[in-house]
């Protein structure tokens, strides 16, 4: 009888464990949608300098010794020596001199390829992101952001905490909907592969230019700047980037930077509540709407986007979405037809302290990304669409306040039916700067809004 009653409360002491560790992994995954983009980190590598030639050592003269006069000079009793007045110098011979050709420029030598410790395991993924040119220097800067992950599925805690998320949802077993929810979470179970060095090229370039990344650290990323050969038509509008793969290793692994001219319009956009349909004030909506239902595309805002797009306007999406979400997020707006642009997301690991950043507000991340884009080109201006949903109103009137002339106009879409809210946090901004929507028709109407003139 004791031992059946040790072994009954044994049971219940593990019930108790599992239960509890369960409901753990649930909160750490719940607050996954509430994060905010972590500013990026410029890492410029500087090339070695040239060492100097030491400059040859220099040889005392002789100096001819004098000569005794009661003594006869040696060359004077030389019949046969030529007089050196009478006898005739020796005729010039031409050197011919290299005519350079017109409008030649220098070939840049082919590199060395660096090596890469990448396995056939491994996976690259590569975000888009964004060039800039530099005139002093007639090369583009290359922003280059990648990570490098491996699939895992033996991993009981990170298994665990899916598994509580899918009850949470309420996902059913042998639907689309198990299909979906199975694809949006494959990337929270990699493995993050660190201390790997990736070397990427751009293939375009004659001869073929090596960019290597630094070391891969713990969470498996990696970002750098990098410098293109001299020369503007190195890169135009979209450059792409192939990832260097050993000996029998076929993988097609790339991506792309978009290369931006120093003038011209870039549109900052939101994407949860934004452009898609996420509910992001139900956090147990926006779940099911992120790992569980079909994308839902706002109304009427890729028309809009396509209609800046073939005005020449340039996309950037910030979002507080972490990485993990990039490969399904790039689909929808590839699907719904929104205009590629660079991505700027939250960087997390889960398995370390960087998932208590998720409790940070949006302008702990938004803002320095967006303030980094406006400070790379100086010379753009642009336009800001985000929701009333979180803090970007908030955000998007800083940003205007810091950088007078730069902001076209912020678009808010209000989510929360608190419009008058809205108006007040942007009130101290011009009112042609600036307009609260709730349909996109309220936009697209007012056509002299699609085409700022160059006086804004």
């Amino acid at each position: 009888m004791k031992s059946a009653t040790k072994n009954s409360s044994k049971m219940r002491h593990l019930s108790d464990r599992w239960t509890a560790f369960n409901t753990a992994g649930l909160i750490c995954l719940c607050v996954l949608l509430i994060s905010c983009s972590v500013p990026k980190k410029e890492t410029q590598t500087q090339a070695p300098s040239i060492a100097q030639a030491p400059a040859p050592e220099s040889k005392p003269v002789p100096i001819p010794p004098t000569r005794d006069p009661q003594k006869p000079d040696p060359q004077e009793s030389n019949p046969n020596k030529p007089d050196p007045i009478s006898a005739p110098a020796p005729k010039p011979v031409p050197v011919p001199v290299p005519v350079p050709k017109p409008d030649s420029k220098p070939v840049p030598k082919s590199q060395p390829v660096p090596e890469t410790n990448l396995k056939t395991d491994e996976h690259v993924l590569m975000f888009p992101t964004n060039a800039v040119f530099d005139k002093n220097t007639q090369r583009w800067r290359l922003n280059i952001h990648g990570w490098v992950y491996e699939p895992e599925t033996d991993s009981v805690w990170r298994k665990g905490l899916i598994k509580s998320l899918a009850l949470f949802v309420g996902v059913k077993e042998n639907t689309p909907d198990e299909t979906r929810f199975k694809k949006r979470t494959a990337m929270f179970l990699v493995d993050n592969e660190r201390s790997k060095n990736i070397v990427l090229s751009a293939d375009k370039n004659a001869p073929a230019q090596h960019f290597s990344a630094p070391t891969t650290g713990a969470n498996g990323h990696f970002e750098f700047n990098a410098t293109l050969f001299p020369g503007q038509s190195q890169c135009s509008q979209w450059l792409n980037l192939k990832v260097r793969t050993n000996g029998g290793d076929n993988r097609k692994l790339q991506g792309q930077v978009q290369c931006l001219a120093h003038e011209g319009i870039s549109v900052i956009s939101d994407i949860d509540d934004t452009i898609k349909d996420s509910n992001v004030l139900d956090k147990k909506k926006l779940l099911k709407k992120t790992f569980l239902k079909e994308f839902s595309a706002i109304k009427g805002m890729s028309t809009l986007y396509q209609h800046w797009h073939q005005l020449g306007y340039s996309f950037h999406y910030v979002s507080s979405s972490p990485w993990q979400l990039y490969p399904v997020l790039s689909e929808f707006i590839d699907k719904k037809s929104f205009p590629r642009g660079s991505m700027h997301l939250k960087l997390i690991r889960v398995k370390d302290s960087s998932i208590f950043s998720l409790m940070a507000t949006p302008q702990e991340g938004k803002l320095p990304t967006i303030t980094t884009l406006l400070d790379t080109y100086p010379k753009r201006r642009f336009i800001l669409v985000g929701d009333s949903g979180e803090k970007d109103a908030d955000i998007y009137a800083s940003i205007a306040r810091k950088y007078p002339g730069r902001i076209i106009k912020i678009y808010i879409h209000n989510v929360t039916g608190d419009k008058e809210r809205i108006e007040k946090i942007l009130s101290n901004l011009p009112k042609q700067q600036w307009v609260v929507f709730t349909d996109t028709s309220e936009i697209l109407n007012q056509h002299a809004l699609l085409n700022p003139a160059a006086k804004h």
